[in-house]
């Protein structure tokens, strides 16, 4: 059976209220630089100048979706790389893919040419292979 409560419960009083917490002024410890904005964009004859909007962010790329089934060994090392190195599975694959491709137009003499239309690669699993259902 639960044994009684020894403490008072909390839900009818404030366990904050016996604090003598008080919050220091915040009165002119930022600088208001609202005017300042307001100058820079208004020219002299009065016609209010929108400011370029900045684009600092790279383009994205677009990206495709690729699914690998790896040895579980191959697995276990990539995330123990990834964790140690702070970065995600998908950035040391893309990684490692990038040297490997680079390597192989190395021996081809340079990039490989595209592929015809008529001989698009097949998605999924080849038929007959022992993984298909």
């Amino acid at each position: 059976m639960a044994e009684p409560r020894t403490k008072t419960s909390t839900i009818k009083r404030d366990p904050l209220d016996v604090s003598t917490f008080t919050q220091p002024p915040a009165y002119n410890l930022i600088a208001d630089t609202t005017a300042a904005k307001k100058s820079e964009t208004s020219s002299e004859n009065g016609a209010d100048i929108q400011p370029e909007p900045k684009n600092d962010k790279p383009p994205k790329i677009p990206k495709g979706k690729l699914t690998l089934v790896v040895p579980e060994d191959l697995l276990q090392r990539l995330r123990y790389a990834a964790y140690n190195r702070r970065e995600t599975l998908a950035t040391i694959a893309v990684d490692a893919l990038q040297i490997v491709l680079k390597q192989l137009e190395k021996e081809n003499g340079g990039p490989f040419p595209p592929i015809p239309e008529e001989k698009t690669l097949k998605r999924g699993r080849p038929l007959g292979s022992k993984n298909a259902r």
